[in-house]
């Protein structure tokens, strides 16, 4: 009998989202608490990437009047249409990583609030398209957040010596 050995890799997309809760109590939901957003993207061809564009939907459950920059590693112009958000990053120039991997990295973020109708169990999907220059879309992940109510409970149940003090 063979015996087969594999060692798993995975491999860690640099061009990711991020958001900063994923659960949110209608008492958030009625004070338009804002959630905060991060879009990572990284150029890991192999050639400089000379214009960006990421798109990210913002569907109909966001107040987009609420919508703010906080801010972006390059310079960048925006226009929101038709529940779209369009960062153009035109001539940036962005190194590949095999060539100069600190400088492949960058990053925008804003946030926003959801509409005050969200009611329990609404759920807030979030996902953007990068495009480097003319090549196909990289898709990043889907952020979830979750109206729902807070258990209450204290994390402390969770810290070692603390078992049972919940």
């Amino acid at each position: 009998q063979d015996d087969q050995h594999a060692t798993t890799v995975t491999a860690i997309d640099p061009n990711d989202k991020h958001v900063s809760v994923t659960s949110i109590t209608p008492d958030d939901v009625a004070d338009q608490k804002l959630l905060e957003y991060t879009i990572n993207f990284q150029n890991t061809g192999t050639a400089p990437a000379v214009n960006i564009v990421i798109k990210d939907s913002l569907d109909a459950d966001w107040d987009l009047g609420t919508f703010e920059m906080i801010g972006a590693t390059h310079p960048f112009t925006l226009t929101i249409t038709e529940e779209v958000a369009i960062w153009t990053f035109a001539e940036i120039m962005l190194p590949d990583s095999t060539t100069d991997e600190p400088n492949s990295h960058g990053s925008i973020h804003y946030r926003m609030a959801p509409k005050n109708s969200l009611a329990l169990g609404d759920q807030l999907t979030n996902r953007a398209d990068i495009y480097f220059d003319y090549n196909a879309p990289v898709l990043t992940n889907t952020t979830v957040t979750t109206v729902e109510l807070s258990t209450g409970m204290p994390h402390a149940a969770l810290l070692p010596g603390l078992e049972g003090m919940a």
